[in-house]
């Protein structure tokens, strides 16, 4: 038992090395967060920066892994230049069986990594899943937020607390 908890650890860990490294965090959160940023404090946006590397790291390591147990793989399809990247396409495949509830078997779930230059490399700026993009995704989820409780800004921070504490309690 301890050793699958280690092992479920080391990816996590993994992961959030991997999401550090190769996503533009900030640039991200900026997106993800939209009007609202400039609505923060400072110490606001800080603790958003934190709130959203941990629920996104705990959310989608979960998915990630679903998808390698499941078996299959992932293999770049091609690219396309925009005006401050580039877009790399790539084909997210299983095995027959796998990942029941995921599309039909045997067909390819298309993920688009969207890049950003920083600095002279390349981040990930986006991912966009069969035509569904994380960022907007999260951007529309958190502005369901501060509708729902009464056009407050501020109970996004709550509620990614809440999220962030229930998703590492799995």
């Amino acid at each position: 038992m301890v050793k699958s908890c280690t092992s479920q650890e080391q990816k996590l860990a993994g992961f959030r090395e991997l999401f550090r490294e190769d996503f533009d965090v900030p640039g991200l959160s900026r997106l993800v967060l939209g009007r609202f940023w400039r609505i923060f404090t400072p110490s606001e946006q800080q603790e958003f920066l934190g709130l959203f590397e941990n629920f996104v790291v705990l959310t989608y390591n979960e998915r990630l892994l679903e998808y390698a147990d499941g078996g299959g793989g992932l293999r770049a399809i091609g690219s396309r230049p925009e005006p401050d990247g580039v877009i790399v396409s790539s084909e997210l495949t299983r095995e027959a069986g796998a990942w029941a509830g995921h599309g039909p078997t045997g067909h390819p779930i298309r993920v688009d990594w969207r890049l950003i230059a920083r600095d002279g490399m390349y981040k990930i700026s986006d991912v966009i899943i069969d035509g569904l993009s994380m960022a907007v995704n999260g951007r529309s989820q958190l502005e369901g937020v501060v509708q729902r409780n009464g056009g407050r800004p501020q109970a996004i921070l709550a509620v990614m607390r809440q999220q962030t504490a229930s998703a590492s309690a799995r």
